[in-house]
């Protein structure tokens, strides 16, 4: 009898052990479970974060294209306007040695009718001397 007690007593101590060890593997297990839990859950957050970082990034992304395109559109104009502003000076200068080869022939021909006018103008005055000469021998001539 005092075997099957010790017997008994070892069993009640081996599940009384088992039972502690048990519940020691229980709680380390749901320790373990809820360091996992919340390392999934950190996870889950970094995760949602990055996706909302990367989000944001393709929006700026997004933004930058487009204000990049705004931009080169507004340079195409700009060269399109030095162009045509440069076609327009390019016209006004062959314009202006135009007029300025215009007014350099007329200057010439004002000189050359000066020159005429003149001699025209001296030719004048000795006719007009010769008349008077005349007219005073015509005048004594008929005294």
């Amino acid at each position: 009898e005092d075997e099957v007690q010790v017997t008994e007593d070892a069993k009640l101590r081996l599940e009384v052990n088992f039972q502690a060890v048990k519940a020691n593997y229980d709680r380390d297990m749901a320790a373990k479970e809820e360091q996992a839990e919340e390392g999934r859950r950190k996870l889950i957050q970094q995760l949602r974060d990055l996706e909302s970082q990367l989000e944001e990034e393709r929006k700026a992304r997004a933004h930058l294209q487009s204000t990049q395109k705004k931009h080169d559109s507004v340079i195409q104009q700009l060269e399109e306007q030095i162009e045509q502003e440069e076609r327009g000076k390019d016209e006004a200068i062959r314009q202006f040695k135009k007029t300025q080869g215009q007014l350099k022939d007329l200057k010439l021909s004002v000189d050359d009718a000066e020159k005429e006018r003149s001699a025209l103008a001296h030719q004048v005055k000795a006719q007009e001397k010769k008349c008077k000469l005349l007219e005073g021998e015509a005048n004594t001539a008929q005294e």
